[in-house]
């Protein structure tokens, strides 16, 4: 009974944790500001991981994504597959590749991809359940979602919410 206690307190620190809406700022190699909420784990195994989360540049909105293992210099940055996302309303998105890029002194390969304006409601209402990441000669990787579905949606709702007061002021 303690285990199963301690365990619901665990999730609603997390969850807890997770709630706050803290919008980061980061210039890209582009000269373009990225406005982004901190990235989660979304999957973790001993072999694989997969971390990310909803950023923008105040134009667009991107689905950040940090899969581990990942490709070593120059291959990952080859890799500009679109891709494949299940939301929890049972439907297949696909989301276009934006950009490949190492990060953190080449420790993280970061994917970028570009939520349409018009898609946006659905990601803004919906749950990510899956994501299908093509991975070069391993060829596709999935990854189902089992830590923080909410996140995606979540840090869109926060990152808008942050734009709009930044506009107002």
């Amino acid at each position: 009974m303690k285990k199963i206690i301690s365990a619901l307190l665990l999730i609603h620190l997390c969850n807890f944790a997770f709630s706050q809406c803290e919008v980061k700022n980061r210039l890209g190699a582009d000269d373009v500001m990225y406005y982004y909420v901190d990235y989660v784990p979304f999957y973790w195994t001993s072999t694989k991981e997969l971390k990310g989360g909803a950023m923008t540049d105040e134009q667009n909105y991107f689905l950040a994504l940090k899969p581990k293992p990942f490709p070593e210099k120059p291959h990952g940055t080859k890799l500009k597959d679109d891709l494949k996302v299940t939301l929890s309303n049972d439907s297949l998105y696909v989301l276009k590749h934006f950009d490949t890029r190492y990060m953190d002194y080449d420790t993280s390969l970061l994917f970028m991809y570009i939520i349409p304006e018009k898609l946006l409601p659905a990601f803004r209402k919906y749950q990510v359940e899956k994501v299908q990441i093509m991975m070069g000669d391993e060829g596709e990787r999935l990854y189902t979602f089992k830590l923080h579905k909410e996140a995606v949606k979540d840090q869109l709702d926060c990152l808008m919410e942050s734009l709009d007061e930044k506009k107002q002021k």
